[in-house]
């Protein structure tokens, strides 16, 4: 949301810039431009609650839009054009709108009195321009993470070395060195890939929780840990996960001939937040936390569970959700020295969540 805000203001800095050099270039005239019902205030209003307005409607309809120009368009400036000049539509009809609630049955007329006017189509093409570069930024931006402040991406300044409490979920297929056996590696990326797109729209509803790292058939979760709120929306996303991944189980055997499964691991604690590297630039966060979080999925198989949670992160839990978890003491990690204390899911719980998702 926070980089939504910061690029729609991008956004309407762009368009009035187009207003200031109206004015200027008039010599202040254009404050007295009236084109039937419309003065200049009127107008610039208009147009800044359409930007607006449009924008968010593409922002909304956006992994459509992606989807079915990854399906159909191979060239990339083709599609950012297309992208575009979708922009502008919603621009457009957000303005028709906006005219339609102020002007009601005369709208038409005070259309077509502005369409015949020089200032309409100078406008739709600064419009568009400047909706090739913001459709750009954005699409760069959530390439490149969440995480990245949109500054700091345009100036290309690392960020300093810094320590954060966050807390991580690892999330692994099982047995996917057997799966890969079995299928082609184009049919395993496809699996691995609709797994991860529908993680992904999951997460979408979950403001707080972001993707660290894709790293093969794994992907890592991160958040604040100082937010309660956040750790049980995670332990909620992979519940949610396996609940949709249960739903479509024909679809993956009708392709596959397998159903797919993940193990979940969850820790938190003090990291060091740092970025890497002198060309391209690559966040990363570094700590015992993150070598801990990624051998603690090995014990789920030691537990005959799916989902484990560190002696830190139960901590913090409401007690509603403490209960639900069984105590496993004195857990031996390989390439750990020191044994850790870690909770699974108690069966009583796990059976219930596996009868609701199925009714």
């Amino acid at each position: 949301m926070n980089h939504f805000i910061t690029i729609i203001s991008i956004y309407l800095v762009g368009i009035n810039c187009y207003f200031l050099m109206w004015y200027l270039g008039s010599d202040g005239e254009a404050t007295k431009w009236i084109q039937g019902c419309y003065s200049f205030s009127t107008f610039w209003w208009f147009v800044n609650m359409s930007t607006a307005l449009g924008f968010l409607c593409f922002v909304l309809h956006r992994s459509k839009i992606h989807e079915f120009l990854s399906r159909n368009i191979g060239n990339g400036f083709i599609a950012l054009g297309i992208q575009a000049i979708t922009s502008s539509i919603y621009f457009i009809l957000a303005f028709t709108l906006l005219n339609f609630l102020i002007h009601g049955e005369h709208i038409l007329n005070e259309l077509i009195l502005l369409s015949t006017s020089g200032i309409s189509l100078s406008l739709l093409i600064y419009h568009h321009l400047l909706s090739l570069a913001i459709v750009g930024l954005y699409n760069l931006n959530g390439r490149l993470g969440i995480s990245y402040s949109l500054f700091q991406l345009l100036s290309r300044l690392k960020l300093k070395s810094r320590q954060v409490e966050l807390g991580f979920m690892f999330i692994d297929l099982n047995h996917s060195t057997t799966i890969a056996e079995k299928i082609t590696n184009k049919q395993y990326s496809e699996l691995i890939k609709s797994c991860f797109e529908l993680l992904d729209e999951l997460l979408k509803t979950r403001e707080g929780l972001h993707i660290y790292q894709y790293v093969g058939d794994e992907v890592i979760v991160y958040w604040d840990l100082g937010r309660t709120e956040l750790t049980i929306q995670s332990i909620q996303l992979f519940e949610r996960f396996k609940e949709e991944l249960l739903k479509i189980d024909a679809h993956f055997l009708s392709l596959y001939g397998m159903q797919p499964t993940f193990k979940c691991s969850i820790h938190g604690g003090n990291v060091t937040h740092a970025e890497l590297g002198s060309g391209i630039i690559h966040q990363a966060f570094h700590g015992d936390v993150l070598n801990t979080a990624s051998r603690m999925l090995t014990a789920c198989k030691k537990l005959q569970t799916d989902l484990v949670l560190s002696e830190t992160v139960w901590k913090i839990l409401p007690l509603s959700y403490q209960d639900r978890y069984v105590y496993r003491p004195n857990i031996s990690l390989n390439g750990k020295r020191h044994l850790i204390h870690l909770y699974h899911l108690d069966q009583s719980f796990n059976q219930e969540y596996i009868t609701i998702s199925k009714s």
